[in-house]
């Protein structure tokens, strides 16, 4: 149950597509552990999969998408980022 203090955010997350499917699997828990730590709530986790960038990032043209959509307290916020 999501507890009327908490609000909801959405965060879309691009890795480097030259991991392994063990490497990316281990990029996701570290992007969720933190919001369940601050007493959030993963709602949804996707992978949208490899996609080619609009434009190089790092000398990278393409990547691998993680979309999560969770909710946090509003004044746990500022400490995720």
């Amino acid at each position: 149950r999501i507890m009327t203090t908490h609000r909801p955010y959405e965060a879309l997350v691009i890795l480097k597509a030259t991991g392994t499917e063990a490497d990316l699997t281990h990029a996701v828990k570290q992007l969720e552990e933190p919001i369940k730590k601050l007493g959030g709530q993963i709602d949804h986790s996707a992978s949208w999969g490899r996609r080619r960038l609009a434009y190089k990032v790092a000398r990278q043209s393409e990547g691998y998408y993680q979309l999560v959509n969770f909710h946090l307290p509003p004044l746990q916020l500022e400490e995720l980022k």
